[in-house]
């Protein structure tokens, strides 16, 4: 296995446990988690690397592997592109142009996929409050 394998399967591990600490030190967070039941799947297009994510009643679990039928699937053309994608200090920039060149790409419904990557960046700062009440 490359360093870029481990890196992207290390990072994938890592999310889990940084939702749900994130849910238990602010209660917005979690409250967040609460307003969507379904199942997401990260992996490499070659599904060699992957690990799915449950997000019940808000409680994040994850399995390594891929999921027989995820609601939204998240795609990497490969771990390199993976590890550098899915860290907090990654540039935008990059995220795009990985996008237009197809090397990173999402299936299922367009509401779950924005929810989903619309919490993994909440999750840096769940303080900042958004939009009007």
């Amino acid at each position: 296995m490359s360093l870029a394998a481990i890196k992207f399967s290390v990072i994938l591990f890592g999310l889990t446990h940084a939702l749900n600490f994130q849910a238990r030190r602010f209660p917005q967070f979690a409250k967040r988690l609460k307003e969507k039941n379904f199942t997401a799947q990260i992996a490499t297009t070659d599904k060699s690397i992957g690990r799915y994510y449950t997000f019940d009643e808000g409680r994040v679990s994850s399995a390594r592997g891929i999921h027989p039928k995820p609601d939204i699937h998240i795609t990497v053309a490969s771990a390199e592109i993976g590890a550098r994608l899915f860290v907090p200090w990654v540039d935008q920039l990059e995220r795009i142009e990985a996008m237009k060149n197809f090397q990173f790409g999402a299936d299922g419904s367009d509401e779950l996929i924005v929810w989903f990557t619309q919490t993994i960046m909440l999750m840096q700062n769940p303080e900042v409050e958004y939009g009007i009440d």
